[in-house]
């Protein structure tokens, strides 16, 4: 759907912008608090919808790409979901200890 494009582009703009900052900022490894979960925020969105099939296609392997970007910002529900995901096989081989792993972050 046209919102789930639009998200795609979002996430892509995100990434594209944050390598940008980092750049004209020497370097810093640190964006905007704002920005940052902003990104983290249509990181996850997107990655539930890929998961729900809200609007596209059920696709675990986006999904897990999405929630694994939002989850290393600390996007806690991100690393809650891609935890479930690995405790239920969800596109990937069960994993319990990956999956605690991310329960506990």
């Amino acid at each position: 759907t046209r919102a789930a494009e639009l998200y795609e582009v979002v996430v892509q703009l995100g990434s594209d912008l944050s390598k940008n900052y980092l750049r004209m900022r020497g370097n810093h490894k640190v964006l905007p608090t704002d920005i940052q979960e902003q990104f983290e925020e249509a990181q996850y969105s997107l990655g539930n919808a890929y998961v729900n099939g809200l609007g596209v296609p059920v696709n675990y392997t986006r999904a897990i790409e999405l929630f694994e970007m939002a989850a290393q910002q600390g996007k806690a529900s991100a690393q809650n979901d891609l935890g479930h995901m690995h405790l239920n096989g969800f596109g990937m081989s069960v994993n319990y200890t990956k999956a605690i792993e991310l329960f506990e972050m």
